[in-house]
């Protein structure tokens, strides 16, 4: 019985182990035209996680001039779209100059998080 067993578990090693040594095929070389579109594609990749990472002026984003940013006025820009909420501190679904700024603001550092570096 053991044998058999011993048996049963060495075949089954011996059919997995094609599998695993199996390699992937090589996707065929893109053309020029191909090379292009994907490298203006990664660059934008790049572009937009830039802006997604970078809050620009409130003046810039307040287009209607009225002081305060919705969720329309956010929909324009991939920072604000991304933390509107937290930005929205009183909850009133509109972005004051004085909350944007206060979200947009580096976080300053105390003499002790310096000592911990």
């Amino acid at each position: 019985m053991k044998n058999s067993t011993s048996a049963i578990a060495a075949l089954a090693l011996a059919l997995a182990m094609p599998a695993a040594f199996a390699q992937t095929r090589n996707a065929p070389p893109m053309n020029e035209q191909q090379q292009l579109e994907r490298t203006q594609q990664e660059l934008q990749n790049r572009e937009n996680e830039r802006a997604a990472a970078t809050p620009v002026q409130f003046d810039q984003l307040d287009v209607r001039k009225a002081g305060q940013l919705t969720l329309e006025d956010a929909k324009n820009d991939p920072w604000l779209s991304r933390h509107f909420r937290q930005c929205d501190t009183d909850g009133d679904q509109q972005v004051t100059r004085a909350e944007y700024t206060a979200c947009t603001a580096k976080p300053k550092t105390s003499d002790a998080d310096k000592m911990d570096e």
